[in-house]
């Protein structure tokens, strides 16, 4: 049994950090931002938990303005002169438009092209610092042909965490070129075009709904939920919660409030429609149609912000 360890990202990062994420990315300031050197994170990964694996690949960008000095038996894979022309993610937030997801799922495919010969795969990026030791455990004990570990499932929450993926080698590769191999979003989101790509390219047979749900204007439906929900099933499997919530982001700890935030809505049971139920629901789902249940989660929502909205008035 072989491991390898992916490394994937910018050489300095830029944006939110652990001890700012709990500020929306709308609400990000000059204040909130940092400038984060990698290479010292690389470097204590590798010091830390290199023995663990047998290889370990480096992927990133080669406009960097820092240098990374080879320290062990990693290999740096850089990627930009292969990088497909693509747009940015467009955001009203100077500080997180150039976080480009693409960038990331391709620089990730291409970082798993270099390895030679592993059985099991963790990456993650190049900004933040886990405990490997633990992670590799549970990846050992937790992981099937199919299953892909990911940080967290959250209650009520159609949401995948991008910051560590793991998984058997030709399943990881196989979703991250299922992500790039036509560069088409289906959401706009890194959280959600995952899990909704990935859906659509490899389970849309056995899940049976219709393609309209799969596009981020679907959500809030009944097709788009059962979407998700089987992906959460049959799919996804979550690290503990304690490698979430310890996780170090450009150098900074989350605090107390928002780790008990993130323990409070971990969603720690794996219970979901299934069999005829599923099966049911997803036929009711793809008669009533994409456009009668758009208009329904329209509704809803316009019901929603002007409640909200009377509820405020009467406050004030």
């Amino acid at each position: 049994m072989s491991f390898g360890l992916l490394i994937q990202g910018p050489l300095l990062s830029i944006g939110r950090s652990g001890e700012s994420a709990g500020i929306s990315s709308g609400s990000v300031t000059d204040e909130d931002v940092v400038h984060y050197d990698c290479v010292k994170n690389i470097h204590n990964i590798i010091l830390n938990y290199g023995d663990l694996f047998d290889e370990i690949v480096i992927s990133t960008w080669k406009d960097q303005d820092l240098e990374y000095q080879k320290i062990d038996k990693e290999k740096i894979c850089y990627f930009v002169e292969n990088l497909p022309r693509m747009k940015d993610k467009p955001s009203a937030n100077i500080h997180v438009a150039t976080n480009n997801m693409l960038k990331q799922f391709y620089g990730t495919y291409l970082g798993l092209k270099e390895f030679d010969n592993v059985d099991y795969i963790i990456k993650i990026r190049t900004d933040i610092y886990i405990n490997l030791q633990s992670s590799l455990s549970q990846v050992v004990n937790n992981c099937s042909d199919n299953t892909i570990l990911i940080p967290a499932l959250y209650r009520g929450s159609q949401y995948i965490e991008d910051f560590y993926f793991a998984g058997k080698y030709s399943t990881i590769r196989e979703m991250f070129y299922l992500l790039v191999k036509d560069h088409r979003y289906l959401s706009e989101s890194p959280h959600t075009n995952i899990w909704l790509k990935y859906a659509f390219e490899k389970y849309k047979q056995k899940i049976s709904a219709n393609e309209c749900f799969y596009y981020e204007e679907s959500c809030g439906s009944i097709g788009y939920f059962l979407i998700f929900e089987y992906m959460r099933k049959n799919v996804f499997k979550q690290f503990s919660v304690d490698v979430f919530s310890e996780m170090c982001w450009r150098g900074g700890f989350f605090d107390s409030n928002y780790k008990k935030g993130i323990i409070a809505k971990y969603r720690e049971d794996n219970r979901g429609y299934q069999g005829k139920i599923f099966e049911y629901l997803m036929i009711f789902s793809n008669a009533i149609g994409c456009n009668v249940q758009r208009s329904i989660c329209l509704a809803r929502k316009t019901i929603v912000l002007k409640f909200k909205g009377a509820i405020r008035r009467l406050i004030r």
